[in-house]
């Protein structure tokens, strides 16, 4: 692919999808994943690197200012994706595009778990927020990759998905390779960072969630959110076999502090600047 230009159709912004995402949803319905890419998507590391810069730039410049689905949370998918990938078994081809997976896993995320719930003024609330970000990998690659290359991405894109396992707009989207599993757990392992940044995310998680769904008070919040690190144990515990075993054990123990942390009493000092911003976001309009 140059390393100059990219870009592909619009075509498909306002109704409809492309052939490839069809393909995609086909396949996560049938609980499979394509082929792992054998060469890398760039001919060398610029390529990747000027791709990567303008991939953020682009949703740097969104009008949305999404408080989590950003583009700093963008980057660190990213980088614990390779990460994560470095101590594992995944070949350099699988890492690289696990990388731009990373990427575009939440390109246009309009800053609400339910897109089809969010305003009228969103585009395409037909699509879940992992639909349309695969609907743009197809508009931002087609002229660059191959039909099977652009599936490949879209597969990873849908894998990601979270928060709609019920009710009216429910998707049953999940991981099913290997890489795919990484990029999941990469995408909800903000935990590496430690408790205090991880208070900080999960307070951003929480603007971007619908108003009935934020609980009633914050010790309420802080159980919630120890429901969320044993789902990202379990999690954690799915991709064991594909990581170095004493990596893998460095991320068991960061999770346990963590739960550590968040046991105890909800008026404790260390939770006192969380308990006051939940206290805001819960007030807000």
């Amino acid at each position: 692919m140059p390393s100059e230009k990219f870009g592909g159709s619009e075509s498909f912004e306002e109704k409809g999808i492309p052939p490839t995402l069809q393909r995609a949803i086909e396949l996560q319905a049938a609980g499979q994943a394509p082929e792992e890419p054998i060469e890398p998507p760039f001919l060398n590391k610029a390529d990747y690197i000027h791709v990567r810069d303008t991939i953020l730039n682009l949703i740097e410049r969104t009008p949305l200012h999404n408080p989590y689905h950003n583009v700093e949370h963008t980057r660190g998918v990213e980088a614990r994706f390779l990460e994560l990938a470095r101590h594992s078994k995944l070949s350099a081809a699988a890492r690289e595009w696990g990388g731009l997976r990373a990427l575009l896993h939440d390109f246009g995320h309009c800053g609400q778990t339910i897109r089809q719930a969010a305003p009228a003024d969103i585009k395409r609330r037909d699509l879940s927020n992992e639909e349309y970000a695969a609907l743009r990998a197809h508009t931002l690659f087609s002229r660059n990759f191959q039909s099977e290359q652009i599936i490949y991405l879209q597969t990873g894109i849908l894998a990601t998905s979270f928060g709609q396992t019920q009710g009216e707009y429910m998707r049953q989207y999940r991981p099913v390779s290997d890489s795919e599993k990484l990029l999941a757990f990469a995408d909800i392992a903000g935990f590496i960072n430690g408790f205090q940044e991880w208070m900080v995310e999960s307070l951003h998680v929480l603007e971007e969630a619908p108003r009935e769904t934020i609980p009633a008070d914050f010790e309420k919040y802080l159980a919630v959110r120890k429901g969320f690190v044993n789902y990202c144990s379990m999690k954690l515990r799915d991709i064991e076999p594909l990581l170095e075993p004493s990596y893998y054990a460095g991320l068991e123990a960061k999770l346990s502090a963590l739960d550590e942390n968040l046991s105890g009493n909800a008026g404790a000092e260390r939770f006192r600047p969380f308990a006051k911003e939940f206290e805001r976001i819960r007030a807000a309009d």
